[in-house]
This record gives C-alpha cells, sequence and structure tokens, in this order.
C-alpha cells in the first residue's frame, strides 16, 4: 500500500509544537562555553499582563564588560583560588574578544626602551558615549560660535600640562584660537608655558586647594578671587605654540560687584576703561583691543570691588579647553562649587564636554578602601550633571605609578570603571594605554623619558603623548556618531 507523503509536513510540524509547549513549562538555564541558553515560552502572549516582568533596554553587545573588574585583589589575600583563576581566564578571553574588536580601527605608537621597541595601543572611550552626543553637537557649530571644554584635573594637567596638547589638536581640527579661561592668581606661574601670568600678591582668594576663609562662593574653576584696592593681573603670550601668539577678545568673568570701572592696558599701550555691573549673577564683561594684542593688563582701583573668576583669551569662535587645575585635589571637593554658580556658569558659557582627570590624590586618603571616594565622586558627577543638563561627562582613568604597579593603584581604576558606570557617562582608560600593569618603568626608561623618576608624574613628553591619545579617540568616537 502506498504511503500517504502529503501527511508528513502536518505530522511533524505538530510534533514540533507539542515539543515546544511541553517545554515552555519548564525553567531551566544551561551554560554552553560562555554562552547562556534558556528556555523558550510560546504562551507568554496569552499571559496575564500581571504576571509580565519589565523588560531592561538593550544596551550594545559586550558594553557592560569594558566596566567588569579586571584586577581584583582579595582581602588579606594576594593569592586566588584556582577555579577563579580559570574563571578570570575565561572571562578576560570573553571580553579581549569583543575589545580586539573595537581596537581595530585604533592607530599604534611605539616608544624606545632600553633599546627595545615597545608598542602602544591606543583605547577606545568606552561606556555610555551616546551622551557625549551634546560635544558632538556642539563641534558642529564652533564655526559659528564659542564652544567649551572644562578640564578637570589635579597636578597632572597643571601649568596647562595635557590641555594645551589636547587644545592645540582639536583645535587644529575644528577652530578656535587662544588659550581660555584664566585664574587671577596661580601656582603654577614658573612651569606654565601657554600663558605667562603675574599678578599683584594682595589679592584675596577662596579655591578649593587651599581654603576659603571668607567663605566667598567659589566659581565653577574652583576658584574665586576678590581684589584690594590697587590689584592688578597680567597676561601675555608666549611664541611656543602658534595658536596662542595673540588674542583679539577678553572676557572678565565676575559677580557681586560694585558699580565702578576697571581698567585693561593692551600690550603696553592702548587703554581701556570699563564699567563693571552689579548684581548677584555671573556677569562677562567682554573688552576688544583696536588690534590683535600679546598682553593685556586689568587693574582693579576699588576694595573688594567684584568677585572675579578669571579671564578668558579668544580669538573669535570656535573651540576652547579652559584648564581647571586643582593641585593636590582628588576630585570630591568639586562638591563645594557654588550650584547657583554652575547654573549660571552652564547657562553663559557653553560648555559641551566636562573631562575628570583625577587620580593617585585619591590613594593616600583612601587607605586601601575606595567605597566613600567613589561614593563622593558619584556625588560630584550627578551634581554637576544636574546643573549642567546639555553638557557631556568623560572621565578619564588614573594612569600607573611606581616601578612596579602599586596594587591601590589596580582598586583604584575599578573604583573609577564603577563610578562612570553608576553615573552612566563615558570612560577613557589611560592605563590601559600606557600599557597597563608595570607600564610607568617603562615612560620612564623611555628614550626620550615619558615620565619622571619620581615614577608618578609625566613630562612633558608624557603629557603630550596622554593628549594625542586621547584627542585620537575623541575624533574617532566623534566620527562614529556624528
Amino acid at each position: 500500500m502506498k504511503k500517504n507523503l502529503n501527511d508528513y509536513p502536518l505530522i511533524l510540524t505538530a510534533t514540533v509544537f507539542l515539543f515546544t509547549a511541553i517545554l515552555s513549562f519548564f525553567q531551566f538555564q544551561y551554560d554552553l562555553s560562555g554562552f547562556t541558553l534558556k528556555n523558550i515560552d510560546i504562551f507568554s502572549e496569552l499571559k496575564s499582563k500581571q504576571e509580565e516582568q519589565p523588560k531592561t533596554p538593550e544596551k550594545p553587545a559586550g558594553e557592560d564588560d569594558f566596566f567588569k573588574p579586571q584586577y581584583q585583589i582579595e582581602p588579606n589575600s594576594n593569592i586566588l583560588n584556582n577555579s577563579n583563576k580559570d574563571q578570570n581566564r575565561i572571562n578576560e578571553k570573553i571580553r579581549s574578544s569583543i575589545f580586539n574588536l573595537l581596537l581595530a580601527n585604533y592607530p599604534n605608537d611605539t616608544i624606545f626602551v632600553k633599546g627595545s621597541r615597545l608598542v602602544l595601543r591606543n583605547q577606545p572611550i568606552v561606556g555610555n558615549v551616546q551622551q557625549l552626543k551634546f560635544f558632538f553637537d556642539g563641534l558642529n557649530k564652533t564655526k559659528s560660535e564659542v564652544v567649551r571644554i572644562a578640564h578637570f584635573g589635579d597636578s597632572m594637567i597643571e601649568g596647562d600640562l595635557v590641555t594645551a596638547d589636547l587644545r592645540e589638536e582639536l583645535q587644529k581640527r575644528f577652530g578656535g584660537n587662544g588659550v581660555g579661561l584664566l585664574p587671577i592668581t596661580t601656582q603654577d606661574v614658573n612651569f606654565r608655558q601657554t600663558t605667562k601670568i603675574s599678578f599683584s600678591t594682595n589679592w584675596k582668594a577662596g579655591t578649593l586647594y587651599s581654603g576659603n576663609p571668607n567663605r566667598y562662593p567659589i566659581g565653577f574653576n574652583g576658584e574665586t578671587f576678590v581684589p584690594v584696592a590697587g590689584s592688578w593681573v597680567e597676561y601675555s603670550t608666549p611664541h611656543l605654540y602658534n595658536y596662542l601668539k595673540s588674542f583679539s577678545t577678553v572676557r572678565l568673568l565676575y559677580t557681586n560687584a560694585k558699580t565702578s570701572n576697571v581698567n585693561f592696558t593692551f600690550s603696553g599701550g592702548e587703554r581701556k576703561s570699563e564699567k563693571l555691573l552689579p548684581g548677584q549673577t555671573l556677569n562677562i564683561l567682554t573688552v576688544n583691543p583696536s588690534k590683535p594684542a600679546t598682553s593685556v593688563r586689568v587693574d582693579f582701583p576699588v576694595e573688594d570691588q567684584a568677585y572675579v573668576f578669571g579671564v578668558s583669551l579668544e580669538n573669535g569662535n570656535g573651540l576652547y579647553i579652559d584648564n581647571f587645575a586643582l593641585r593636590g585635589n582628588s576630585g570630591v571637593d568639586l562638591i563645594r562649587i557654588d550650584e547657583n554658580l554652575m547654573k549660571e556658569f552652564a547657562g553663559k558659557m557653553n560648555y559641551k564636554l566636562i573631562i575628570f582627570e583625577f587620580g593617585l590624590n585619591a590613594i593616600g586618603a583612601s587607605k586601601g578602601n575606595f567605597n566613600l571616594y567613589e561614593k563622593n565622586m558619584v556625588n560630584v558627577i550627578e551634581t554637576i550633571k544636574k546643573n549642567f543638563p546639555k553638557t557631556s561627562f568623560l572621565l578619564v582613568s588614573v594612569y600607573d605609578k611606581g616601578l612596579k604597579t602599586d596594587p591601590l593603584v589596580k582598586q583604584l581604576l575599578e573604583a573609577q570603571k564603577s563610578i562612570a558606570k553608576t553615573t552612566n557617562i563615558a570612560f577613557w582608560n589611560f592605563f590601559e594605554v600606557m600599557g597597563g600593569e608595570n607600564s610607568m618603568a617603562n615612560w620612564v626608561d623611555a628614550n626620550p623619558p615619558l615620565a619622571a623618576r619620581d615614577y608618578t608624574h609625566l613630562n612633558e613628553r608624557g603629557a603630550k603623548k596622554l593628549a594625542s591619545f586621547l584627542a585620537e579617540s575623541l575624533i574617532e568616537a566623534y566620527n562614529k556618531l556624528k
């Protein structure tokens, strides 16, 4: 008797359906070589909405992998058991595979260490890269407006280190010509190379790094200066950077002013007297010399004439990066910035990116426990985000320290990853750019050297290399998202 083959597809379909339906009533999960197999539920759409669980928004593949602990140190022990070691190796291989795909377009750099060639590989910006859209949208407008970056950091960026070269790299690409916002008095006058700053010694001040005995409202740059009768400050441009040879616009940032005049002297000749406006909000006095100037002196003839935050030297529209170096600071003191002034700076200064580059100063205060530091920095970033709702944020990691890597550096690195993840901002791992564990010794021994013999601080060449890598990573992210 001839079989009816027309019934086979129907029988096969019914069998598969029945088998799948049975599986829907069982809960199981199985891991296979790093992949997770889970049950399916063909009746999910028929179940009541009360049984449905809210879905977690999908994230790009591997996004969280960049924030998983890579350098774990167990309390009171330097030894991990064999099973943990094996699991860590498997997890690291998976993360490395994902990460290497992203590294494909990132350039290498070669340094010479004791006659050997050492290849450094740049790192992509990770975390919430989409949040950088505020900055990238701003870069598209630099021909028609002034767009600013606030670069916060500790002594690593003092003297305009890192910032100067980052500024030059980005201004070449996106326009802008000038050093940006400068302090009134500063601790780095002897080694700052982008601007020569001189000032009278009678200024009163409140800062995040040296105290605030008079309880002045601290400006967004971490500083507030108050003159006595006859206080002055003078800025002049050096010739080490082509983009800083002169300026055509001077902006004086102040608040709480008496109705009075401030005197400007350009290039030792032309003089202008300009009126300050009273009021408790941030005011910006803009003064233009008749021709590009190489120096400007600002004189304050009246006692307690205003709360002054700084002077910005510019040349029209473009991108400007303001260097806010806070010597000896871990970043947590940024919470002491006056919130009203934060809002004023956000509204009037058009900051599209805020960079946090703190690190080693957190180690001394932590005593091996970074939980409090992490909590405080999350509070700092969330507070600033609240007051700068249309600004992007980037956290730059700690770098290596010591002839051999200090274990606390690795713990701090993990804390910083957690900070970036918790606050949902972008993250750039300079520790890995340097070469990872024990890399500081290579930077010190490089020919020419890239770091000082204290195995703690980068020198000018190292700072320039850091800036170059960071600029490349920002531009790469910009090209992907623009």
